[in-house]
């Protein structure tokens, strides 16, 4: 299991006290006071994680810059919502998802608070065209806290995402046979390239399922290997490639299929 961090790129916070106008400096406000509301968005670059991969665990680190003393009745929550920018304001503000809210309790003596969003980032993960990007806001009333923003002075106070994942190795196509004579297998070519996690251990399938369109049967060919990385502390490259015999070989109405099957073992 690799994992890596990610420092929010964007941040904002809005309020009705600046209907028309909103906030964006060293800190995020996140409340309710008697007469005024705030909310806070953060935005995350997904991009350095690689593509294909499992999210193992993810979670959110605030640091906050006030209010340390314990009073875990206060409630905040935050939702994943629509892109943001320079223009939201208190009147023009993403839509935000109420049905996947995560609760924290964000006033202790604490410096920092973690919010787990493995549901969050893995939505991220799988859907690449939705926002990455969260709201902030307090569930209980006449509560207030301030956390490090985007960006903010301080480098240590820049919340981020770490995200723990497992690369899943990937399959490419097969490369076209060359015709033979009948009676003769063809060698079928399947590339494997992925990446197995440091000090993890990685049993993997290859398989050319060929179904016959004559009977309807389908004849698998197929080859396993063992990736080993245990040991290793860093990602282990894979690029192989497979020579698969297939007997008979293929008719034109055959249906060929390329499948990489495997698991993680201990």
């Amino acid at each position: 299991m690799a994992s890596i961090i990610i420092p929010a790129s964007k941040s904002i916070t809005i309020t009705n006290k600046l209907p028309d106008g909103n906030i964006n400096g060293d800190t995020i406000i996140v409340g309710n006071d008697t007469t005024s509301s705030y909310f806070s968005y953060l935005f995350f670059d997904l991009s350095p994680l690689p593509s294909n991969i499992s999210v193992n665990y993810a979670e959110l680190t605030l640091f906050k810059t006030d209010n340390f003393y314990n009073d875990v009745t206060k409630v905040f929550g935050i939702y994943p919502c629509d892109y943001f920018s320079t223009y939201t304001t208190f009147k023009n503000r993403p839509k935000a998802d109420p049905f996947s809210v995560k609760y924290f309790y964000p006033i202790a003596t604490e410096v920092s608070v973690k919010i787990p969003l493995t549901y969050f980032v893995s939505g991220w993960i799988n859907n690449p065209k939705r926002s990455t990007c969260v709201q902030l806001f307090a569930k209980s009333k006449n509560t207030i806290a301030s956390f490090g923003s985007a960006i903010s002075k301080d480098n240590y106070l820049i919340p981020f995402l770490k995200v723990s994942f497992t690369p899943i190795p990937q399959r490419s196509t097969c490369t076209t046979p060359t015709p033979h004579s009948d009676g003769i297998p063809i060698i079928e070519q399947v590339q494997v390239t992925g990446t197995v996690a440091a000090n993890a251990k990685y049993n993997a399938v290859v398989n050319v399922a060929v179904k016959r369109h004559l009977t309807g049967y389908t004849d698998n060919y197929y080859v396993v290997d063992e990736y080993d990385n245990t040991g290793k502390n860093t990602p282990l490259h894979i690029d192989k490639t497979y020579n698969i015999a297939v007997t008979p070989k293929p008719e034109p109405n055959d249906y060929e299929t390329i499948i990489l099957g495997g698991s993680y073992s201990d």
